[in-house]
């Protein structure tokens, strides 16, 4: 199975209506969108590892590493 990871979705403006009436039935909530953009993880050393999950906490958010085209 290939890995990916998950992004905000782009959407035309007929799939923005179908969020927005799905949205509506929500009621108070909000719907967000994300779809899966296929990838390939990054090889990691446990040094560089450790960087990416300092800067994790340092930043308070998830890092993501990935090769590049």
């Amino acid at each position: 199975m290939p890995k990916g990871v998950w992004t905000y979705a782009h959407l035309d403006p007929s799939q923005e209506q179908e969020l927005k009436q799905a949205e509506q039935a929500v009621g108070d909530g909000v719907l967000i969108a994300f779809s899966e953009t296929p990838i390939t993880t990054s090889d990691l050393t446990q040094e560089q590892l450790d960087k990416v999950h300092d800067a994790e906490k340092k930043l308070g958010v998830t890092l993501v590493a990935v090769r590049k085209s």
